[in-house]
């Protein structure tokens, strides 16, 4: 098969995960174990994705789980932070390495900005501020779009060094990204960059006003204006300021001794001679979209920006003309957003492809998971099976066994991660902890992993280790039958030493 998996593929295979685990259709598990030391304590092995690896030597030293729930996941895009003086990739359809460039940002007040436009390739001077559903322009030359604002449960929970979190509201939760989603626009073009400003351009403007305006379709121009005859035919003559502002029409008539110009079609308006102009090269949008309209600036003879005037909508297609009576050589490309409009699925837009896990052990989770042992993996586990046969959709799982203990000698003790064995059965397994059960520490709870796979311990038989010794009375398995669900994730790691005192917070982050 030959081919291309597109980015939306990756997205939509994260965005059914996350469905799964938040709809409760599947249920997740980080899992902590291995307590033996390795080899070398500080060259940790790496961890190898083989059959007996995976199903069965993880299972075996894993001693405790913990449920990450349906708050606990969401979406990330790639983390890039706001500098100063750094250049950003401005948003363009046709680029191909667009999701792999630093095209969006996320400023010091926790606000994601999509540069839209890098004013030719500039370093990024001024910080993007401001949530307004309008294109943002900053004195620097760039223009952004604000997409939405992190919450603080989103930074706590989600917000890593190198991912933030990314979602797109399917309902209306009163924030700024709602306004943003609603207002974004399909199709529109937002954006026109010039790839070649040409040569012999001509444009003419005044803020004092024009001379004359004799009417909705004839106007005269100050003396700065051209004097020879049709040099503006074709061009565009816009009202900058003042009464009509906004509006433009094209030049069909210029004499030049009389500095007097004839447009298409009346103003709706009537400017005065107080209105602000601007005579400059024609800029045409032809497309499958409606509406886009845009004008042009001259310096030196070549045109050096495409302004917006109106971005219209539904455009997928769209080619630019630049046209006047005079100069030759100036293009321009026009930047059509993904489908929905700028704003409307940060998803998508941002590639939020990266799944991101938050899960947090709490010291000992109220009893259920050792704090006096360390542990050197952990992992994911998705939709365990209880010891009874059923899923198991509990917060905890303790997966040691427990022997339960008694005539506990007191001429020894029990150490973290020796062997016990047993003396009857010969049956051997790794000490996770020992929790005595009465004041005279006769009798206790012995927990311990990785037991032997050829017996296993009996009620009545001796446990000796290290010097100490007891009578087992009954033994509690573990809550998980072994083996079950599917190991999804393994990352070996130094001693992660627990304590009474302490939390230990997991953000993993997969790319799909």
């Amino acid at each position: 098969m030959s081919g291309i998996v597109t980015h939306n593929f990756s997205i939509e295979q994260a965005k059914k995960f996350k469905d799964s685990i938040t709809n409760e259709a599947d249920y997740i598990y980080l899992f902590i174990g291995r307590i033996e030391p390795w080899a070398n304590e500080l060259s940790v092995p790496a961890q190898s994705d083989y059959v007996g690896n995976v199903d069965y030597d993880v299972w075996r030293d894993m001693f405790g789980l913990k449920r990450i729930l349906p708050s606990g996941i969401t979406l990330a895009a790639r983390r890039n932070n706001w500098a100063n003086n750094t250049l950003y990739t401005e948003y363009d359809h046709t680029n191909t390495t667009l999701f792999g460039d630093d095209y969006f940002v996320l400023s010091s007040s926790n606000n994601v900005y999509k540069c839209l436009f890098n004013d030719g390739g500039a370093n990024s001077t001024i910080e993007p501020a401001g949530t307004g559903t309008s294109v943002i322009s900053s004195a620097d030359g760039y223009k952004w779009k604000f997409m939405y604002s992190l919450s603080s449960n989103d930074r706590d929970s989600f917000l890593s060094t190198n991912y933030m979190p990314v979602k797109t509201l399917t309902a209306d939760d009163s924030s700024l990204q709602w306004g943003i989603q609603q207002a974004a626009v399909n199709g529109s073009i937002d954006i026109i960059d010039v790839t070649s400003g040409g040569t012999g351009y001509v444009a003419t403007s005044n803020t004092l006003g024009f001379n004359t305006v004799s009417n909705s379709t004839t106007l005269i121009l100050r003396s700065n204006a051209s004097g020879v005859d049709n040099i503006y035919n074709g061009s565009v003559l816009r009202i900058t300021d003042g009464k009509g502002a906004g509006q433009q029409r094209e030049i069909v008539d210029y004499v030049g001794t009389t500095r007097q110009l004839i447009v298409n079609t009346s103003f709706t308006t009537v400017p005065n001679t107080s209105s602000k102009y601007l005579v400059s090269p024609k800029v045409t949008v032809y497309g499958d979209g409606i509406s886009a309209t845009a004008y042009s600036n001259v310096v030196a003879g070549a045109v050096s920006y495409v302004n917006i005037v109106t971005p219209g909508s539904n455009y997928s297609t769209a080619n630019v003309i630049i046209s006047a009576n005079n100069g030759s050589g100036a293009s321009a490309i026009a930047y059509i957003p993904q489908a929905g409009g700028h704003g409307s699925n940060p998803i998508q837009e941002l590639n939020g492809k990266n799944l991101m896990f938050n899960v947090t052990l709490q010291r000992s989770e109220a009893n259920s998971l050792p704090v006096v042992n360390d542990y050197r993996r952990f992992g994911l586990l998705i939709n365990p099976v209880g010891a009874n046969g059923s899923p198991w959709v509990s917060t905890i799982a303790s997966q040691t066994t427990k022997l339960n203990l008694t005539s506990v000698s007191s001429s020894g003790s029990f150490v973290l991660d020796s062997t016990a064995l047993g003396e009857t059965t010969g049956a051997t397994a790794k000490i996770v902890r020992f929790a005595n059960t009465n004041a005279s520490n006769t009798s206790g709870i012995l927990h311990v992993v990785s037991l032997s796979s050829n017996t296993s311990f009996t009620s009545g038989e001796t446990v000796t280790s290290s010097g100490a010794n007891g009578i087992i009375s009954s033994i509690t398995q573990p809550d998980l039958k072994p083996y079950s669900g599917e190991v999804i994730y393994i990352e070996n790691r130094q001693a992660i030493a627990r304590a009474n005192d302490q939390d230990e917070n997991f953000k993993l982050v997969f790319t799909l």
